[in-house]
C-alpha cells in the first residue's frame, strides 16, 4: 500500500509554485464604504424584524383612521416596541452565541454590531420622522409636545434595552427587554386617562430633561456594548 502512494504521488506530482508571494502581495483587498457596509446588513436582519417593523408603520398611518384623539397615545405606545427590535438585533450574535464565530470573518464583530445599530437606528428614525406630524396634525398638542411624548418612550426604552443586554446575556436579556419595553408602551397606552398631569403645558419641559438623557444614556450604553463586544466573545 505505501509502494502505490509512493508511485501514486510520484506520477501525480503537483509543480512547485511559481512567484506565489508576488501573486498575493498583487491581490488588493476589494474595499467597500461604510454606507454600502451597512446597506448590506439588511438582508442579515431577520424577516420578522422587518415585518413587525412594517406593521408598526402601518400602525402610525393608519391610527388616524380608526381613532381621533387618542393618536398621540396609540403612536408612543409603538415607539418602544421599535426600540426592543433595535436592541434584539443587537444582542442577537451574543444570544445565539454566534459572537465568535462572526469575530473570525472578514469584518470584526464591532463593525457587524455598529453597521446594525446605525441601519436599525435609520429606520427608527423614519417611522419617528412619519410618527411626529401625523400625531401633531390630529392631535390636540404642539409638535415640539407631540414630538416629545414619541421620542422620549423610544429613548427611555432604547437605554434601558441597551444597558440591559450589556449586563445579560442569553435570553434572560431578551425577556427583560421586552417586559421594561411593553410596561413603557402599556404606560404610554394608558397614561391618557390614568395620568393627564403628567401631559399639561408646564409639564413638556420635564418630558424634554428626560428625553435628553434618555438620549446620553443611550449613546453611552451603546459605546460601551460596542467596546466591550469583544471581550464578550471570549467568555462564552
Amino acid at each position: 500500500m505505501n509502494n502505490l502512494d509512493h508511485r501514486i504521488k510520484e506520477y501525480f506530482k503537483a509543480p512547485e509554485p511559481k512567484r506565489k508571494e508576488e501573486f498575493i502581495n498583487n491581490l488588493a483587498p476589494s474595499e467597500i464604504s461604510f454606507a454600502r457596509f451597512v446597506i448590506s446588513q439588511a438582508g442579515y436582519i431577520r424577516k420578522l424584524t422587518w415585518i413587525l417593523f412594517s406593521l408598526v408603520i402601518v400602525g402610525i398611518t393608519a391610527v388616524p383612521f380608526i381613532l381621533d384623539s387618542s393618536v398621540i397615545w396609540f403612536v408612543s405606545g409603538l415607539m418602544p416596541l421599535l426600540a426592543l427590535l433595535m436592541v434584539s438585533e443587537s444582542n442577537r450574535s451574543i444570544r445565539y452565541k454566534m459572537a465568535e464565530l462572526e469575530s473570525a470573518t472578514r469584518f470584526s464583530l464591532r463593525s457587524v454590531l455598529l453597521a446594525r445599530m446605525v441601519l436599525m437606528g435609520t429606520v427608527n428614525l423614519v417611522a419617528i420622522i412619519i410618527a411626529i406630524p401625523v400625531s401633531t396634525h390630529f392631535g390636540d398638542y404642539s409638535a415640539v409636545a407631540s414630538g416629545l411624548y414619541i421620542v422620549t418612550p423610544f429613548l427611555v426604552a432604547a437605554s434601558a434595552g441597551l444597558y440591559i443586554v450589556r449586563v445579560m446575556r442569553g435570553n434572560t436579556a431578551l425577556y427583560s427587554v421586552a417586559a421594561v419595553s411593553l410596561f413603557i408602551s402599556l404606560f404610554m397606552f394608558l397614561s391618557r386617562d390614568r395620568f393627564a398631569s403628567l401631559f399639561i403645558k408646564d409639564a413638556v419641559k420635564y418630558w424634554g430633561l428626560i428625553a435628553l438623557l434618555a438620549l446620553v444614556a443611550m449613546v453611552k450604553q451603546t459605546a460601551m456594548l460596542i467596546k466591550n463586544t469583544e471581550e464578550i466573545t471570549w467568555n462564552w
